[in-house]
């Protein structure tokens, strides 16, 4: 195994790789201490030394952003509760986890490879556990996903926990009591994670089946319920699925919440994450997703009204809410290939397909020979078209791949990291391939289409003869 010098010196099995994220597990598998009602507010203290750029920190547990500040500069975050964050650099890719605690004092640093690191064991530590788990899910993929003993992956995961847990307490000496607790859940969490995404997606595994019993070891009065909610939210759907079958109205599932959660304010949390996954598109909750539409939502803002989180289950809900079909969407800006702007309402009139992509996107690439050939499924009628854009964070990279695949067929743009800017917001894009169709009067027909199909070219040629 290698080993990163600077790290080595805090934690003797760091490898290098562990500062490389994929941002879907690090959205998934959250973590934090104890409820805001048992900590009373106090200050976490940041700085960064010798980083040039702006730093950002967010909680990973609700993937909202606590507080940034430029680099030399020192921040103090108001902290409630513990909670483990993610540092991000502006000018780099890379992110680093960091377990934030009251009363602490806490050093990020940048190497000479651009990676980012603080000199604490729980730090370095939470990092290894992050990485680990992909490395582990890696190296046996062909046992998990070939094998018909499903219980035999469960037992492979708990044994590989305990071992995990064991190598915890070997550091116990160089770790405090809360950082002992943060790393123990962080590695049950981090397992149990994609074990439950394993049965839910990818296996789609009825909620009867035995495999998802390894749950039971999931607490629901646990004290980080607020900060895992994924974890914990599906384990209250495995359940009610186990007990009442599909659900028919969304309002269930939230009564369902209230009554399995002691704590209101826990219960006013994860009902507003339950609605943040429902409107992300989540893939744990695609039949679920059926049921959401703006009387749905609108009613449950209602009696809602009441709810701690009310703010956030509206921000979410605003955006679902303006990509529904007949609304106007924003008139976003792009820069086409040759460096000239591009507007929207440069395609006025017509029937456009867009078409939300990246060069790193694995799905895109496979759907895009489908996309390019769509015009010629319409005899490249003149109003109609196909717009790619890219929402890549290099615009070095979009030219390079439009360098190897010259389409005339299609128009493309390119929006710097669309994703996270103003375009990506305003669409509700929480994941890509993402797929709108828009109206010859601007207005939106489809904002949420999974895929190109037979359904869609029906919905086009629809919209083609108005």
């Amino acid at each position: 195994m290698s080993h990163s010098k600077k790290i080595f010196k805090t934690v003797n099995f760091y490898p290098k790789s562990i500062r490389s994220f994929s941002s879907f597990f690090l959205l998934l598998f959250t973590i934090s201490c104890a409820s805001d009602s048992k900590v009373p507010s106090s200050e976490v203290y940041l700085s960064a030394t010798g980083i040039s750029d702006s730093v950002t920190i967010t909680d990973i547990g609700t993937d909202i952003e606590m507080g940034s500040f430029f680099g030399n500069e020192k921040i103090e975050l108001p902290m409630p509760y513990s909670t483990i964050s993610k540092v991000r650099l502006s000018e780099h890719n890379t992110t680093y986890l960091t377990f934030l605690e009251a009363g602490k004092r806490i050093e990020i640093e940048v190497l000479q490879d651009a990676s980012i690191t603080t000199s604490r064991v729980v730090d370095s530590l939470l990092n290894y556990l992050s990485i680990n788990t992909l490395d582990y899910i890696n190296e046996n993929l062909n046992t998990i996903f070939t094998t018909e003993n499903l219980d035999s992956i469960v037992q492979m995961f708990n044994i590989y926990k305990s071992q995990r847990e064991k190598m915890i307490l070997e550091y116990s000496d160089r770790l405090s009591t809360s950082e002992i607790e943060v790393l123990k859940f962080y590695n049950g969490t981090r397992l149990y994670g994609f074990l439950q995404f394993y049965g839910l997606v990818p296996k789609k595994i009825k909620a009867e089946n035995s495999f998802y019993d390894f749950m039971e070891g999931i607490n629901l009065s646990d004290n980080f319920i607020k900060s895992a909610p994924y974890l914990f939210l599906n384990k209250l759907k495995i359940q009610f699925l186990r007990k009442f079958g599909p659900l028919k109205t969304l309002t269930e599932f939230l009564d369902y919440i209230d009554e399995n959660l002691d704590s209101e304010d826990e219960s006013d949390f994860m009902k507003f994450m339950f609605i943040k996954e429902l409107v992300a598109s989540s893939q744990f909750w695609e039949p679920e997703q059926e049921l959401l539409n703006t009387y749905t939502l609108e009613t449950i803002l209602e009696d809602e009204r009441e709810n701690k989180y009310h703010h956030l289950i509206k921000n979410y809900s605003d955006k679902f809410l303006m990509t529904q079909k007949g609304k106007k969407p924003i008139n976003f800006k792009g820069e086409r290939p040759d460096g000239s702007p591009f507007r929207l309402e440069d395609l006025s009139g017509k029937v456009i397909f867009i078409a939300v992509w990246a060069t790193w996107c694995a799905p895109c690439l496979q759907a895009r020979p489908k996309v390019i050939d769509m015009p010629n499924r319409f005899n490249d009628d003149p109003n109609f078209e196909v717009l790619m854009v890219s929402v890549d964070d290099s615009k070095e990279k979009w030219i390079n791949f439009l360098k190897d695949h010259s389409e005339t067929s299609v128009s493309n743009i390119f929006i710097e990291s669309g994703m996270k800017k103003d375009f990506g917001h305003q669409f509700n894009i929480n994941s890509i391939p993402n797929y709108i169709l828009i109206d010859k009067k601007g207005l939106i027909v489809d904002a949420y289409i999974k895929e190109p199909s037979r359904s869609v070219e029906e919905m086009i040629v629809q919209e083609l003869s108005k």
